[in-house]
């Protein structure tokens, strides 16, 4: 689930009757309230209205996880697609960050760990949108993403892509 800022996850082990309590998600440590880890290189900008950023202001650095697609292959391996901004709403004048991109995570284990992390694409512009599917071909995805923003007269172009699926 998509909050506007993080993912949260809740479990059904009946078919979507009930489900539990949501509750954060984080893959791979990237913690978007840790501000500390791209405030000195976002220092020297200023904001969308010509001021300095403020770095009390939590709203104006903090990250996003945006747009999940979440699929089942025909393995039973979990696969997560999913956008991170750095910070949330500057990432476009900015994109730099590492951390600022479009992933794929992969769970054995219905979701419960996700032991590999993939980054498709870092420190680009992007609107972190993705989308996946399994292919009729087993353990083979084509996945989908963007790059370019939004802002007039900005290139955008959307990329699809296969990615083979290694299971050891």
């Amino acid at each position: 689930m998509r909050t506007g800022r993080e993912l949260y996850e809740a479990i059904s082990d009946d078919e979507g009757v009930t489900w539990s309590t949501p509750r954060p998600r984080v893959f791979a440590n990237i913690d978007i309230y840790r501000t500390d880890l791209w405030i000195d290189q976002l220092r020297k900008y200023k904001d969308f209205h010509g001021k300095p950023l403020d770095e009390n202001n939590p709203d104006e650095l903090r990250g996003a996880v945006v747009d999940p697609d979440l699929i089942e292959l025909r393995s039973g391996l979990l696969v997560a697609a999913f956008g991170v901004r750095v910070p949330q709403k500057l990432c476009w004048q900015h994109p730099e960050h590492p951390w600022n991109g479009n992933y794929l995570a992969f769970s054995r284990d219905h979701g419960q760990t996700w032991s590999h992390v993939v980054r498709v694409t870092s420190g680009v512009l992007t609107t972190h949108y993705m989308a996946i599917t399994e292919t009729p071909r087993d353990n083979y995805l084509y996945i989908t993403y963007d790059l370019g923003g939004w802002s007039k007269g900005m290139p955008r172009d959307v990329y699809g892509r296969t990615v083979t699926v290694c299971e050891n």
